[in-house]
């Protein structure tokens, strides 16, 4: 706007100043450009004010945007400690966060560390055979696993730090540094989502000087690993289960249990209005719809570990493999306030396919289920409906019992053959390997042609990754606020960083 003010101005000057000298004498017209300047000195002034004004309007900070639009509250931010370097070496016990609004805020942060170990040790050598020893890959450590703790105790390149993007406040405007930090310790995290670029905000990273821990006092959800034959390292029946589990992941929006390793048959949404009954049957996985050759209680009770199972402010952490001749399938769940993220490596032999679908609680009334295909939903009530199928990227049940938005994102293969599923039958007619014998909006991915070889093992190999985003809200979800969650869930905030 100023550009094309200052363009214009000499531009009429110059067309009126041949009127200008012969209707005016000399000292006239001296006058008139004098106060030309002045009127024009004070235009500039006033629109340099206006524009400062909207520069501060759009320098609204992620943490008072977030307030007034909720799309953000259940991001995370993750930045590995390679992209830290002056942190690296910090005892993670030590390292706190804090935002800046008209003061400093301690905000909760959290280091995972994880490290490269074989599968062998995971499976403490029990079930993999001596040549098998050296495939390896990247894991979350735990001491009270068979991953045991990092080797380097200390943060390193491959530890991630994780805090939530609600938390940001403002760009750090003072020169004193918060009460209880090593002094010159800063780093300026700036935060910032891709889809609307004028929102962004801050977090900064301190070493504590003695009392101050990462947890700010403060915790947004609790895990309880809990199995029912006792101590893991101890007890855990690593070549064959069943190993019963009464464990739970509680936050203020959801609950979910495990009853064991790749078994969760109970999740109570809390948010809003939700009446907080539990919605699900089961969480099902096998070849396809009907094939019980491989199936939940199948891989239950063959070998199979966990990695990690971890406690923590900001989220927590599931990890466990073995699934029958997959033994290095493994699952990984990470527990965030209103949102969970649920990766799967997939890690054997060709198979004919695969399939992974949520079977909802028989009963459950006043549900609809919807996809990006499909954006009139569907009533979830044991009467089978019409639905478009083929490749769909969220999925969606909504109704009483609260709201819970799938968003499936293929990492590695992006082009797998796949379909979408659903069925809404009590009974059902086709027979069910887990659960109950009905399927009451039972849907999700089927991966429905043979998938190449992903064993590390076997030479030739393809890594297959994929993640799906748990969003946990109450009723009234609307398929537009579904297709924006979406799309959100695919663009995660991202951050840059500066040493103060």
């Amino acid at each position: 706007m100023r550009q094309k003010t200052y363009d214009i101005l000499p531009a009429r000057r110059a067309a009126f100043a041949p009127l200008h000298r012969e209707i005016l004498g000399p000292a006239c017209l001296r006058y008139m450009l004098v106060l030309s300047m002045l009127l024009r000195l004070h235009l500039a002034i006033w629109l340099c004010i206006a524009q400062a004004g909207c520069a501060q309007v759009e320098k609204t900070t992620l943490s008072d945007r977030i307030e007034e639009d909720a799309i953000r509250r259940e991001d995370p931010v993750l930045i590995s400690g390679f992209d830290i370097e002056p942190l690296l070496g910090t005892s993670p016990e030590t390292i706190v966060a804090f935002r800046y609004t008209d003061k400093w805020e301690q905000i909760p942060v959290q280091i995972d560390q994880r490290k490269v170990t074989t599968f062998a040790n995971l499976y403490n050598s029990s079930t993999l055979s001596e040549n098998e020893e050296e495939a390896k890959s990247l894991f979350y450590t735990d001491e009270n696993s068979y991953t045991g703790g990092d080797d380097d105790p200390l943060f390193d390149s491959d530890d991630e730090l994780v805090f939530m993007a609600r938390d940001a406040g403002r760009k750090f405007s003072s020169l004193s540094e918060p009460d209880g930090v090593r002094k010159d310790s800063g780093i300026e995290i700036r935060v910032w989502d891709p889809l609307r670029t004028n929102v962004s905000g801050y977090v900064y990273l301190f070493e504590s000087a003695g009392a101050l821990e990462p947890s700010a006092g403060r915790s947004y959800g609790t895990y309880e690993f809990m199995l029912l034959n006792g101590d893991y390292l101890e007890n855990y029946r690593i070549e064959g289960g069943p190993n019963p589990e009464e464990t739970w992941y509680r936050s203020k929006y959801y609950e979910r249990r495990f009853s064991d390793r790749w078994k969760t048959d109970r999740l109570r949404i809390k948010k809003g209005s939700a009446s907080g009954e539990n919605i699900i049957d089961m969480a099902k996985l096998m070849f396809a719809p009907g094939h019980c050759d491989r199936h939940v209680g199948t891989f239950n009770s063959g070998a199979g570990c966990f990695a990690a199972n971890k406690d923590g402010p900001v989220r927590s952490i599931r990890s466990y493999l073995g699934a029958n001749s997959g033994m290095l399938t493994q699952r990984v769940h990470l527990f965030y306030e209103s949102r969970e993220d649920v990766h799967t490596h997939l890690r054997v032999h060709t198979i004919r396919g695969a399939a992974t679908f949520y079977d909802y609680k028989t009963g459950l009334k006043g549900m609809r289920y919807c996809n990006n295909l499909n954006p009139e939903c569907v009533q979830i009530d044991g009467k089978d409906d019409e639905v478009e199928v083929g490749i769909v990227s969220w999925e969606m049940i909504e109704g009483p019992a609260g709201s819970m938005l799938l968003s499936h994102r293929f990492i590695s293969p992006k082009d797998v053959p796949r379909t979408s599923y659903y069925r809404d039958e009590s009974p059902a007619l086709i027979t069910q390997c887990d659960g109950d014998e009905s399927m009451w909006g039972f849907s999700g991915i089927w991966i429905n042609d043979t998938i190449p070889n992903t064993d590390p093992r076997i030479e030739g190999y393809e890594q297959f990754h994929v993640v799906t985003t748990h969003i946990y809200e109450g009723p009234g979800v609307t398929f537009h606020s579904a297709e924006e969650k979406d799309n959100i869930a695919r663009n995660s905030v991202k951050a840059s960083i500066r040493k103060l």
